[in-house]
């Protein structure tokens, strides 16, 4: 009776350590995914002017000291990459998209798709809308609070974008259509294109544009001394920079987040062609 209870205590104790990882684990989590999520792609309003890297005290650079210095000129355009990335003399296919995600690896669901397919003519730069693919799915793991406190995409926020009508599977993995609606398609536009493409890997190997990376030194945020390079732009301040307009709330929705992505990109496009 004795050694029953004695192997009950020790199995209570184990469960109750257990029960103690896996709650700073999903601390862990949460504090990587907002870290990233503001580093790497789109930032929260409130926090979207975070360093993006943890600071140790010895790093904190002083503000009284940051100013253009050699190397660290602002352009002011993209002609370059822009050059090379349409470098082509026909009419060419691209899609701008942008995915909303349940984690920061292809290990976790997608929770948003949208993309917009056009045609655009490299001579001149004139991009037609031909078809949007937008849709919401469920992750196939638990969601996770950290990326729900980036782009509130809760179960109920995504059965209302779903609708009552919904004809298409509830997990992004199972879904084909966005790997059909991609045929065809050589030209990639995305803010923080190498992030979105690594959770739709049919992409990895289209050519790429990335309106966030390319952007650095021409929205010029800041310049970080400490780092002795300039801050990534979030999209916001990007679209801020080239006065794409666009209501607060809505992003971290993926159709809009595209929609502004197109606007960024156009206006990179205009500001070559004015050269």
């Amino acid at each position: 009776m004795a050694r029953r209870k004695q192997g009950s205590d020790i199995k209570a104790l184990i469960d109750g350590i257990g029960a103690i990882f896996a709650l700073i684990g999903l601390i862990f989590s949460f504090f990587q995914y907002l870290y990233e999520k503001i580093a790497h792609k789109k930032a929260v309003f409130s926090v979207e002017r975070a360093p993006q890297e943890p600071l140790r005290r010895a790093d904190i650079p002083d503000r009284s000291t940051e100013r253009i210095i050699p190397g660290s000129a602002k352009r002011l355009n993209a002609k370059y990459e822009i050059k090379k990335f349409l470098d082509s003399d026909k009419k060419e296919k691209l899609i701008i998209f942008d995915l909303e995600t349940n984690g920061l690896d292809p290990s976790y669901s997608v929770l948003s798709c949208s993309a917009i397919k056009y045609e655009i003519d490299p001579l001149t730069y004139e991009m037609n809308e031909l078809d949007c693919f937008d849709r919401y799915y469920y992750p196939v793991e638990q969601y996770s609070p950290g990326a729900i406190a980036v782009n509130g995409l809760t179960e109920e926020v995504i059965t209302r974008h779903r609708g009552d009508c919904c004809d298409y599977p509830r997990h992004f993995a199972g879904d084909e259509d966005f790997k059909k609606f991609c045929r065809g398609i050589n030209l990639v536009v995305a803010h923080n294109v190498s992030f979105d493409t690594r959770f739709a890997p049919h992409l990895k190997r289209k050519k790429k544009f990335c309106t966030m990376m390319i952007n650095t030194d021409i929205v010029a945020v800041r310049f970080l001394e400490w780092k002795g390079e300039w801050k990534w732009p979030t999209l916001s301040e990007t679209a801020d920079f080239y006065g794409v307009s666009y209501q607060g709330d809505g992003l971290h929705r993926s159709i809009n987040d595209t929609r502004i992505t197109e606007g960024i990109f156009r206006k990179m496009l205009e500001a070559v062609k004015a050269e």
